[in-house]
């Protein structure tokens, strides 16, 4: 190849190259440099729990589930927050900004963790950390706003719940008086004492409602044996338990006995 020719495309080349180079330093001369602001927040996954043991009371035990579940995920609900109008306005206002300069942050939710990632731009790295800061600190005072509406909800029904307690302990305590006043209770001793009184009378309930049916097994099977009816099965199982019959018949038995042994030494017979 001639060198002329070569010459030439050194030259074309070369002109290729510089016009590239011109025009890549006027862009980056006449470009406004954008700067970003990141921060990266941790949302809190644990839950809480209180465990309050009253001696002579009993236990109270309240908690609360971990936000995170298996179809929520509050950082989606941060998003949502970071992005809406109320928390870009208040931001705005911080660095004396109107919405339309302030700008749209641009978040991240990072999978497989607790955390997300927020991005915001400025014209200068000042201005980036101070919309970044700004941001931040508008979502902190939303987020306070809401916990103290939800923590005053919640007051409200704890104490609207401890009032209901409250009227019904007091019904119960006028109850509890006018029955002490009519059954002539007035004393711990006497309600402890009619307890126990209860409880040995349903003992003997059970124990005689047992030997009840003991003795219809008896009977029944008295009756079986004997070949005896139901009444008559009964009446011996009477009998059996009647003092002045059983002497009786002890006393024949001793009578039938000595009888048989004086004839028996005489030679004779008991017919």
């Amino acid at each position: 190849m001639p060198w002329p020719r070569i010459l030439k495309y050194i030259i074309v080349a070369l002109l290729a190259n510089g016009i590239i180079w011109a025009f890549s330093l006027g862009y980056l001369k006449n470009v406004k440099p954008i700067y970003t602001s990141e921060l990266t927040l941790n949302v809190a996954a644990n839950g809480q729990g209180v465990n309050v043991n009253l001696p002579d009371v009993g236990q109270a035990v309240t908690s609360t589930t971990s936000a995170f579940g298996a179809t929520s995920d509050p950082r989606e609900n941060y998003k949502l927050m970071v992005m809406g109008a109320t928390i870009l306005r208040n931001a705005a206002e911080l660095v004396h900004l109107s919405e339309t300069d302030f700008g749209e942050p641009k978040v991240k939710i990072i999978n497989n963790t607790t955390m997300m990632e927020i991005k915001i731009s400025g014209n200068s790295g000042e201005q980036a950390q101070e919309k970044a800061r700004a941001l931040y600190l508008a979502l902190t005072d939303r987020l306070t706003v809401l916990r103290a509406n939800e923590q005053a909800q919640r007051n409200k029904a704890i104490k609207q719940a401890v009032a209901s307690a409250q009227e019904k302990l007091a019904n119960a305590q006028l109850r509890l008086s006018s029955y002490k006043a009519s059954s002539g209770l007035n004393s711990v001793e006497q309600i402890t004492n009619l307890i126990g009184n209860i409880e040995s009378l349903r003992k003997q309930r059970a124990e005689l409602r047992a030997q009840e049916r003991q003795t219809r097994d008896r009977q029944h099977q008295l009756s079986a044996n004997l070949g005896l009816s139901a009444e008559d099965a009964a009446a011996a199982l009477l009998l059996q338990t009647d003092q002045q019959f059983q002497k009786s018949l002890k006393d024949y038995s001793e009578s039938t006995l000595a009888l048989k042994t004086l004839l028996e030494n005489r030679g004779g017979q008991l017919s």
